[in-house]
């Protein structure tokens, strides 16, 4: 098998699709991310905070409980893994944030299909109507995600109840 030659580097056009979607509008709010990977949550922190969030981390639903507790009025956004160690799930911190903290909209990703909710058209984003990102994700996706969570204009960011 005779394979072409082709002069460059080998992730240029990976480079490419990011580059492709680097025009999002600059945002404003604070978004709690909740991941137990520090890796991942790093990561998902660095591409929100790109376009203008405050970002705020918690490795887990007790974690985001207590930036809750201290900062919750002026959270916007919870951003939370569905499976993480401790004594509540990421839907359970949903629910608990749900009815603590009406304003703060909420997110929830997941790499297992099984917790993604019954997807339907009548229900597009699962059980409780809260929105699933699927991992892997890239950071258009989580950023587009999460503006169409909020809902919002660009350059603002507007809570409202779930």
């Amino acid at each position: 098998m005779v394979l072409p030659l082709i002069r460059g580097r080998a992730d240029a056009h990976a480079g490419g699709i990011e580059a492709e979607r680097a025009d999002f509008p600059r945002q404003t709010g604070t978004v709690l991310v909740v991941e137990d990977e520090g890796r991942l949550r790093k990561l998902a922190v660095r591409h929100l905070a790109s376009i203008g969030f405050i970002v705020i981390e918690a490795g887990n639903a007790e974690e985001a409980l207590t930036v809750l507790s201290e900062q919750g009025g002026e959270i916007n956004i919870l951003f939370s893994d569905i499976r993480m160690p401790g004594r509540l799930t990421g839907r359970q911190l949903a629910e608990e944030v749900s009815s603590l903290y009406p304003a703060v909209r909420t997110l929830l990703t997941t790499g297992y299909e099984d917790e993604t909710g019954q997807l339907s058209d009548a229900n597009p984003t699962g059980a409780g109507n809260v929105p699933v990102l699927r991992k892997p994700y890239s950071k258009s996706e989580l950023i587009d995600a999460v503006i169409a969570l909020d809902g919002c204009e660009e350059g603002s960011v507007e809570s409202r109840p779930l």
